[in-house]
């Protein structure tokens, strides 16, 4: 009887160890990076015009760990602009953004690493490239 309830509890463990998926367990290296608190500091362009944003202009974005993010724009001597949204990566360098500032779902190409994020865009003319530094 000690035998086979020994067995038994062998075969669970190694059913629990094996059923286990790893990639359940490893999500993408960038969803992990992304999430905190991000300031505006730069924005510059594909015609090297380069723009250090002031401390009272900086917007401020959130990525929240379950595909939510928030963002405070500010406008001047205007009211700050909060937006809600979602986020959802479409790979390393790409992100799926949707948000209550804008009308449409949007793409945003990025570049991320543990300290800083610059989303690049399509402007009239030329790429345009917003430059955060994470702060939490």
């Amino acid at each position: 009887m000690k035998g086979i309830l020994q067995t038994l509890i062998v075969t669970l463990f190694l059913l629990v160890i094996t059923s286990c998926d790893k990639n359940d367990s490893e999500a993408n290296p960038s969803e992990n990076i992304i999430i905190g608190k991000w300031e505006l500091r730069e924005i510059y362009d594909s015609h090297q015009n380069h723009y250090f944003v002031p401390d009272s202009s900086r917007n401020l974005m959130e990525f929240l760990p379950n595909e939510n993010f928030s963002e405070i724009e500010y406008r001047g001597n205007l009211l700050p602009n909060t937006c809600q949204g979602t986020y959802l990566f479409i790979s390393n360098e790409e992100l799926l953004i949707n948000s209550s500032c804008q009308t449409d779902t949007i793409t945003q190409a990025i570049s991320l690493s543990g300290t800083t994020l610059i989303f690049g865009f399509q402007g009239r003319e030329e790429y345009i490239y917003k430059k955060y530094f994470k702060i939490d």
